[in-house]
């Protein structure tokens, strides 16, 4: 018998059947409830765990703890909203009571991460408020359950108050296996993350198969860049090894030989100024005022030259000249040669709405190069050679710097451009030192395609066009110079060895199209150091510009 369109209605007393043999029957119900539904696609999805082991909590005898991770949410205390622990996730190296010679990895949910919430909670690493509306293990059981090969294999679960979820085999995050100084390890990483299009904190090793998968948040390891490029690298503990991954990207011989200078560059190191001089102090951590020595060094340092650690020039380019490049959102779309050292840039249909535009300029010996990295790649490519010609310890080759080699010219447009007819920005290429300022590119407005005119600056101010200032581009206040470390040397030698170069000439630089350095070897090479005594210049930080003081 079948009721239509009924629901949650209750039968009540005694029913007698009678025929042939009497049997007397008693029914007692109260409300008998037909589930929608969602109440059946919870029971499909409670018979999905049934899929895997159920394992007592009394069952798990935890050895070792390998990551927790806390999240925060706030909570009203005493009038104020303050963060609190909301939850945690825990995740173990475990044993299973009656499975013999056998570790697992068990993920504990504690607080809200093992339960249903509606609050807003944030994580404590990024301090990025998430809305929980689910169950996170939930969450995490529905993506590891599935049959993948690329993900860390699901054995069973435990759902009572504090839920978990176990893992086969014993996993090793990452961060425990990689130092920043396994170069060749780093590129292996960098472009195993990108494969695997995973964040580098959810990688794990298998103990007992070696291979690298996909698992929960673990550790943090050290910082691994993005890929250069995409390439297929294989997912085995054995490419962990330093020797291992340079032998496996050895086998690509010219192709990476760009990446791997990248690479090389990216390991850069910040070596602030009174560090190169040695004064003995600490740089100070509001960065307003720089001390004389490094005034005097700032006034001294030339784009074109590589340092050593005592402040001397190590190493020049024979030539270079300066190129201005428009960034994104910039005051103009494109620059141009015009004449001899004159450069233009054209605002016509550029962005002009309020707000600070800038164009920036690289230093370079031709073409357009990013970050500031014309003369860093130049001297990488033949450190080799230039440490050998200036006999120098491999300990001290880690103080080796150049300064950061781009400029930004900025204006911000206060009420927008106002102007029917092409407005031109001219730029002169004659900086060559950190201390050089606007002056020594005399940027101006022109109507004229050849800049043989200049606008004059009450029309300036009538169309809106902006005053320009020259800033050094760095992120932060600080006066710093870039070195790289020893490692990175290091693996640059043997990567041109394992190309056929010799490490001792220009070759491999010759190779990349870098013109060669020489070797400054003249007995006395402090220019800077020469005139400290003598001297007293302050260096000031003020609204973003660097301004030389006497």
């Amino acid at each position: 018998m079948s009721i239509t369109g009924a629901s949650d209605f209750s039968i009540g007393g005694t029913m007698n059947c009678v025929q042939q043999d009497q049997i007397n029957q008693y029914i007692r119900a109260e409300v008998v409830h037909l589930h929608t539904v969602h109440e059946t696609s919870q029971m499909d999805h409670h018979a999905e765990y049934d899929e895997f082991e159920y394992v007592k909590k009394g069952h798990m005898y935890i050895l070792k703890t390998i990551h927790v991770e806390d999240f925060l949410r706030k909570e009203p205390i005493q009038g104020q909203e303050s963060w609190v622990i909301g939850g945690r996730r825990c995740i173990h190296t475990i044993e299973i009571h009656g499975i013999n010679r056998s570790r697992f990895t068990a993920v504990m949910y504690h607080g809200d991460m093992g339960r249903k919430v509606s609050h807003k909670s944030t994580k404590k690493r990024t301090k990025t408020e998430v809305q929980y509306h689910t169950q996170e293990w939930e969450q995490d059981f529905l993506l590891y359950s599935q049959s993948n090969p690329d993900l860390v294999q699901l054995f069973g679960l435990n759902h009572s108050s504090i839920p978990a979820l176990i893992f086969y085999d014993e996993l090793v995050p990452i961060a425990n296996m990689y130092r920043e100084s396994d170069f060749w390890t780093g590129l292996y990483l960098c472009h195993l993350v990108k494969h695997k299009q995973c964040d580098r904190w959810r990688l794990w090793v298998e103990n007992r198969t070696g291979q690298i998968r996909i698992g929960p948040d673990g550790p943090r390891p050290l910082v691994i860049p993005h890929a250069i490029s995409p390439m297929y690298v294989p997912s085995t503990v054995d490419m962990l090894r330093d020797e291992v991954s340079f032998s496996f990207f050895a086998t690509y011989g010219s192709r990476l030989d760009n990446i791997v200078l990248q690479h090389v560059y990216r390991s850069r190191r910040p070596v602030f100024l009174d560090s190169l001089l040695f004064t003995g102090r600490a740089y100070p951590d509001d960065g307003r005022t720089l001390s004389n020595r490094s005034s005097i060094v700032l006034d001294e340092l030339r784009f074109d030259t590589v340092y050593s650690d005592t402040g001397e020039p190590a190493a020049k380019l024979p030539s270079m000249f300066y190129v201005w490049n428009p960034e994104v959102g910039g005051i103009a779309k494109e620059g141009m040669l015009v004449g001899a050292n004159l450069i233009r840039f054209d605002l016509t249909g550029a962005e002009t709405a309020t707000g600070a535009r800038f164009v920036h300029g690289v230093y370079g010996f031709g073409g357009d190069l990013n970050e500031c990295s014309t003369i860093a790649y130049t001297w990488l490519s033949q450190s080799p050679r230039l440490f050998h010609a200036l006999r120098t310890p491999r300990e001290r080759e880690s103080r080796y710097s150049i300064p950061p080699t781009t400029f930004v010219l900025e204006g911000t447009f206060e009420l927008g451009l106002v102007c029917a007819e092409p407005v031109y920005l001219f730029i002169r290429s004659a900086i060559t030192k950190p201390s050089d300022s606007a002056y020594d590119i005399d940027p101006f407005w022109s109507y004229d395609k050849l800049g043989q005119s200049r606008i004059s600056e009450p029309e300036q101010q009538r169309i809106g066009l902006p005053k320009l200032a020259l800033r050094w581009h760095t992120r932060d206040t600080a006066v710093k110079l870039w070195a790289w470390p020893s490692y990175a040397y290091d693996a640059l030698r043997n990567w041109q060895i394992s190309r056929g170069f010799d490490p001792k000439s220009a070759d491999f630089a010759r190779a990349l199209g870098f013109p060669v350095m020489e070797a400054d070897q003249r007995e006395n090479r402090t220019i800077a150091t020469q005139r400290l005594a003598t001297i007293g210049i302050n260096l000031r930080l003020l609204n973003g510009l660097f301004v030389l003081a006497t």
